[in-house]
């Protein structure tokens, strides 16, 4: 259940949030089911956060920490993630097509049963990644540079 509390910060901009998460350090914010769809979430802390089933399709989190997230079942499709911490994540069966993940970390993360159809991975670190069952149908993974 997603408290108002928990997404004032959120409403009030990125450093209010960031802010209220260093105040609150033991905090593990609930914000499962939440709708955060097209909003740009550039540079946010949601580390150890709760976001099941959550509507995050095209949000900005470029630069994001995600690490230890639990986002299982969640909409992150079309999403840029480009250079996002997702380390120790969980992801099960959500939908991660069409986003960027360029040189997103993933180590540790659990994909399993995700969607990640025509996403982008190029760079990507998913070392010791669970990809049970993942699909990953016309994945971007490395990108070579031409000079």
């Amino acid at each position: 259940m997603v408290l108002p509390l928990q997404i004032s910060p959120i409403q009030d901009g990125i450093p209010a949030w960031n802010a209220w998460r260093q105040q609150h350090p033991d905090s593990l914010p609930d914000l499962s089911g939440v709708n955060f769809a097209g909003q740009e979430l550039r540079e946010i802390d949601l580390s150890l956060s709760f976001l099941r089933n959550a509507n995050l399709s095209r949000v900005d989190f470029c630069l994001a920490n995600l690490e230890e997230a639990n986002l299982d079942g969640a909409n992150l499709s079309e999403c840029a993630m480009y250079t996002a911490n997702l380390r120790y994540a969980t992801l099960k069966e959500s939908n991660l097509s069409q986003a960027d993940l360029v040189e997103a970390s993933l180590v540790g993360a659990d994909l399993s049963l995700a969607m990640l159809q025509n996403t982008r991975l190029d760079r990507a670190d998913l070392t010791d990644a669970c990809l049970y069952t993942t699909n990953l149908r016309h994945c971007l993974l490395y990108t070579s540079r031409r000079g």
